[in-house]
């Protein structure tokens, strides 16, 4: 396959994926309309910046293009690397990955029967977290302002973000599917990923009667629906989970050619990990599908960096797997919320956010070293500045603590609006003792008013990391 400029044009509008509930959309004509109405909105100038830093992508990778040729010889490897992934190939487990439809959606409807039917969407008049299949037949999807949605659909129904009762409902799903694989992860308050293998041998069902039985158990336990994919990785599994949605199962069977041929198939944006830039990138090469990734595989070897093609050759064998099974290490936490524009809600945010995170932190038993607090303005600007805390920490009380000192600083900044707060932890270690032999507090400790060794009367807050925000690149 020879690989080419632009299918789209540098200058082009870049078409959103299809989501779920968007089957008799037109996209090009919703992505036009949206285009129109949003001219000169705060939303439309963070657009253009983020359109010309890509057509800068798009531009520099088109002049290396004009710079390669063939190479039998980097050919002849790629072939042979391949053939030692294939090498690697395992169809002997058998991944879950649910999906829940619509969920934050569909728990507002639960809670208000009035709802139901009712084209939905969740979020603010700035930005939308999700939307009902009714409302996605107008072309109302997450990650679009309000005020476009209501111009998309004028019946539509903003309801705001309950986060909490989100959690609630998530936990309650968490329950459901531990019983099937008790180191399942929830990848997110409406996803998880089960290996569900074992259980399949010990019960003698097959996986497609055990997606069965998991459907089953979360609505008798929620009243909610979910999709299900099955295969023999958990990226797969995700990938087949949106086969069938809404309320669906689809499992892809052990089989090596029918793996390959299903991914041969399969629009490159569908794989997780491949987002707008990526796929813009390789779509104005030309390649918009998984099995164009082998065709091309000559030039894109020698345009992308060795990780990343090894990570083509994965998706086109049908091999792609992330690697965040049993025994995996977790790296951060964070949580973010978008605010409705109390003037005070920054700071009540801060406070749930750090809840949250503390949270999370005991129920995996660790502490955190380093903690990040970002706002996001109303201009779409995105600013951070992180702390070390030292000795390291857990609670809800130590984390508020630093990351209201870290957000007073960057809310000092003159005329700043914020619309988005996050909190982030990164750099963790084990909960156990902390460096100093003192014991680390617990969520419960820390709500109870226990004292915290970490930040006694006596002692300084930590050091900053930075001692000014950082402004960041926006995001993509």
């Amino acid at each position: 396959m020879d690989l080419h400029s632009g299918t789209s044009g540098c200058g082009g509008r870049f078409t959103p994926v299809r989501k779920a509930g968007m089957n008799d959309v037109d996209l090009d004509e919703t992505s036009e309309f949206i285009y129109q109405i949003s001219k000169n909105s705060r939303f439309f100038k963070n657009e253009q910046r983020k359109e010309e830093k890509l057509r800068e992508r798009v531009r520099e990778l088109l002049e290396r293009l004009e710079t390669i040729g063939p190479n039998a010889v980097l050919l002849e490897e790629v072939d042979r690397m391949a053939a030692r992934m294939e090498q690697e190939r395992d169809l002997s487990q058998s991944w879950a990955h649910l999906d829940m439809d619509a969920f934050y959606a569909a728990v507002e409807v639960l809670d208000n029967p009035e709802l139901v039917g009712k084209p939905i969407a969740v979020g603010s008049m700035d930005m939308l977290t999700t939307s009902s299949y009714e409302a996605r037949k107008w072309g109302v999807r997450a990650g679009i302002p309000g005020f476009i949605a209501l111009q998309l659909c004028p019946a539509l129904e903003i309801v705001p973000v309950r986060m909490q009762r989100y959690r609630e409902m998530s936990a309650q799903i968490a329950a459901v599917l531990s019983k099937y694989d008790p180191h399942m992860q929830m990848l997110s308050l409406d996803e998880a990923s089960l290996n569900i293998t074992t259980y399949c041998v010990n019960t003698g069902k097959d996986p497609l009667a055990v997606a069965g039985l998991i459907k089953d158990d979360v609505d008798r336990e929620t009243s909610l629906t979910c999709s299900i994919g099955i295969a023999p990785t958990n990226t797969l599994a995700k990938i087949c989970a949106e086969v069938k949605k809404p309320n669906g199962v689809f499992m892809l069977q052990p089989d090596r050619d029918t793996i390959v041929e299903f991914m041969s198939g399969l629009p490159l944006r569908k794989v997780p990990g491949v987002g707008k830039v990526m796929g813009r990138l390789l779509e104005e090469l030309g390649v918009t599908g998984c099995g164009q990734l082998r065709e091309a595989r000559e030039a894109l070897f020698q345009l992308f960096p060795a990780a990343t093609c090894r990570w083509f050759a994965s998706i086109w064998l049908g091999l792609v797997s992330s690697r965040t099974q049993r025994g995996r290490v977790r790296k951060s936490v964070s949580r973010e919320h978008t605010l409705s524009g109390d003037d005070n809600e920054p700071r009540e945010a801060c406070t749930t956010l750090c809840r949250g995170v503390a949270d999370e932190l005991a129920m995996l038993h660790m502490r955190c070293r380093a903690l990040t607090v970002k706002v996001k303005t109303i201009d779409y600007e995105v600013l951070t500045v992180s702390a070390v805390l030292d000795p390291p920490v857990c609670s809800a009380e130590d984390l508020l603590r630093q990351a209201l000192l870290l957000l007073d600083e960057l809310a000092s900044r003159p005329g700043l609006v914020v619309r988005t707060v996050g909190v982030r932890v990164t750099d963790l270690c084990g909960d156990s003792t902390d460096d100093d032999g003192s014991k680390a507090l617990t969520v419960a400790e820390a709500n109870a008013g226990t004292p915290s060794p970490a930040l006694s009367p006596d002692r300084q807050p930590p050091a900053r990391r930075r001692g000014r925000p950082k402004k960041v690149e926006q995001q993509q």
